[in-house]
């Protein structure tokens, strides 16, 4: 961003700390392209990505008031998204069941070295993915199958592989860390990656049943 530009969005930052709608519409439409194309990388959601920032520009408004002086304006909207893309996850996480992937690590992203797993195509992860799970052993490389691809809780693979609950949940927990070692790649990384992963085989599944309902009709 070049001096003249950073000086007129500080300047737009200052009219919407003033109650200037206009300013915060001129804002919005500056930095809405980087907005989305950040929040996706870091979510892998479109619609997370695009509810975030409607999100984030209605909370800039209703506090405009509140709003401190800010010299690097889109490094600021950056930080603002960040957070609300991780919360968003957050709740996601829960609703699927994937508590156990809310680390303490997710609240330390701060820079776009954390991110260079998303600028690859889904088709790259997923084959990447792949190669580290051929390498780990039979029963680490089970139980991630059962749990991220078929979607199954601790408890069902515990009765499905007539294991304790610790052992699948311990295992699991195993299993993650070797894969972040194999692939090397962060926390977040991985945890995006086997979301993802998660959320396309629920589809999947969701089309076949669709698919066997069809033809049996």
């Amino acid at each position: 961003m070049n001096q003249s530009m950073r000086k007129n969005t500080i300047m737009l930052w200052d009219e919407l700390r003033k109650g200037n709608r206009q300013a915060l519409v001129a804002l919005y439409e500056l930095f809405y392209q980087d907005l989305f194309h950040y929040g996706l990388r870091i979510s892998l959601d479109r619609e997370i990505a695009k509810d975030c920032i409607q999100e984030m520009f209605t909370q800039l408004w209703k506090t405009h008031q509140q709003l401190n002086p800010v010299l690097h304006v889109k490094a600021y909207l950056l930080k603002y998204l960040n957070h609300l893309v991780l919360g968003a996850l957050k709740k996601s996480y829960r609703k699927r069941g994937l508590e156990e992937l809310l680390t303490p690590q997710l609240e330390l992203v701060a820079n776009h070295e954390e991110y260079l797993i998303h600028s690859q195509s889904i088709h790259e992860q997923q084959q990447s993915l792949a190669k580290a799970l051929d390498k780990l052993p039979e029963r680490q490389k089970e139980i991630i199958r059962l749990r991220f691809f078929e979607g199954y809780d601790y408890e069902e693979i515990s009765q499905i592989t007539s294991l304790q609950y610790k052992t699948v949940y311990n295992t699991s927990h195993e299993a993650i860390k070797k894969l972040r070692k194999l692939m090397g790649v962060s926390s977040l990384s991985l945890i995006l990656l086997l979301a993802a992963t998660h959320s396309h085989a629920v589809q999947l599944r969701q089309v076949c049943g669709k698919q066997e309902q069809f033809e049996r009709g």
